[in-house]
C-alpha cells in the first residue's frame, strides 16, 4: 500500500514538473523563432543554441525515465506541460 501511495505521489510531482517546465520551453521556443526569422545569417546561426538546448533537455528527461524504467512519468510530464499550456493560455493573451 505504501508503494502505491509513493508511486502516485511521484506521478503527481512529475505532473507539477511538467507545469514548471512549460515556461522555459516557451522561452526557448520564442527565442528560436525570433532568431530563425531574422534576416541576418549570423543571428540565424545563433538559433542553433536555443533549439539544441530544447532538444537536449527533452532527450535527457526521456533517456533518464527510460533508464529508470518509468515510462509513465514521460506521460505525466506531457500531461503537465499540455495542461498548464491550456490553463495559462488566457494569461498570455491578456498580456499582449
Amino acid at each position: 500500500m505504501e508503494d502505491l501511495i509513493f508511486d502516485i505521489f511521484i506521478f503527481c510531482m512529475t505532473i507539477i514538473m511538467g507545469v514548471i517546465l512549460l515556461e522555459p520551453y516557451k522561452w526557448l521556443f520564442n527565442k528560436a523563432k525570433i532568431y530563425i526569422r531574422s534576416p541576418l545569417l549570423t543571428i540565424r546561426i545563433l538559433s542553433i543554441l536555443p533549439t539544441l538546448s530544447f532538444v537536449v533537455i527533452n532527450y535527457l528527461i526521456i533517456t533518464n525515465m527510460i533508464d529508470y524504467k518509468k515510462p509513465e512519468l514521460i506521460i505525466a510530464i506531457l500531461i503537465g506541460v499540455v495542461g498548464s499550456f491550456f490553463i495559462f493560455k488566457n494569461e498570455d493573451t491578456i498580456d499582449k
